[in-house]
């Protein structure tokens, strides 16, 4: 209890302790008559006093006014948070039936159905027999990486060279044209290929030290790397590349595209890339 005029205390009638556990018999302690007292000499309580008292039946439950106007968003702001909800709603149900209806589309597991798809192009598109890039692919097949618990969308040309910035920012990612539904660790091994930083191998794409992009990585994606999976997936990244560059190359020599970057891919990224799975071993 307060007198009126300065707020000094005349009486102690209870005690409120928020950091009790809210069974804690002393989480809120009331001196029951001498409350009963001063409420009949007119002593007015808080309103959040009201409320324990109105729990012991001492007094009614205090009446909650309705914000005034100003307290409250104006009504273009409403109409944002809730346009803004619904919108994210509709992502998330659409992204969920997207995704459950092209998992059951996919072969699996994921990293066969990937392996198994530049191997052909390989096999159909080699001029003669490459013996360490068919050492890489014999690796691939008989040191499979975990199945990764989490699914997403690769991108499968995911580097440097494909996403648009300013200053700070990313503000836009291209060639999408290989994109499927995989292992984020593909995209992760593809980045950190060698070949986009060949005079400092130890900076992927020139642009940060490779311990200092796995650690961002890891804590952008929530997803812990398993070193000798990402080994798999970095030794695939070469062998995928070998593939593009032998493609390219059969492009260019059965005349039917005569570009000479398709001649330049078959001789110069192909080579780094075989050098690179001489590496790996």
């Amino acid at each position: 209890i307060r007198a009126p005029r300065d707020g000094r205390f005349l009486e102690r009638l209870g005690t409120y302790n928020p950091m009790k556990n809210k069974d804690d018999p002393q989480r809120i302690t009331l001196n029951i008559e001498r409350i009963k007292y001063w409420l009949s000499v007119g002593a007015k309580p808080t309103e959040r006093v009201q409320k324990f008292l109105a729990n012991e039946k001492l007094a009614e439950k205090p009446v909650i006014y309705e914000q005034t106007k100003q307290d409250k968003p104006r009504k273009k702001t409403l109409e944002k948070l809730k346009a803004k909800e619904e919108k994210d709603k509709a992502k998330k149900e659409i992204d969920k039936d997207i995704f459950r209806d092209f998992i059951g589309e996919v072969e699996q597991p994921f990293w066969k159905n990937e392996l198994d798809k530049w191997v052909k192009i390989i096999h159909e598109d080699s001029i003669g027999i490459e013996p360490i890039l068919e050492a890489g692919i014999r690796y691939l097949y008989r040191n499979p990486p975990k199945e990764s618990e989490t699914i997403s969308m690769v991108h499968g040309d995911y580097r440097s060279g494909n996403f648009l910035y300013s200053e700070n920012k990313i503000t836009g990612i291209l060639d999408w044209e290989m994109a499927h539904l995989g292992d984020p660790l593909e995209d992760l091994g593809w980045a950190l290929s060698p070949i986009w930083s060949w005079q400092d191998k130890d900076r992927p794409a020139y642009l940060l030290k490779r311990e200092d992009a796995l650690k961002i990585w890891e804590k952008t994606s929530n997803i812990s790397i398993n070193k000798d999976d990402l080994n798999w997936w970095e030794l695939f990244a070469a062998v995928k590349g070998m593939a593009i560059w032998i493609s390219a190359g059969n492009e260019f020599k059965s005349g039917t595209n005569i570009d000479p970057i398709n001649l330049f891919s078959a001789w110069i990224p192909g080579d780094i890339h075989l050098e690179i799975i001489l590496d790996t071993f």
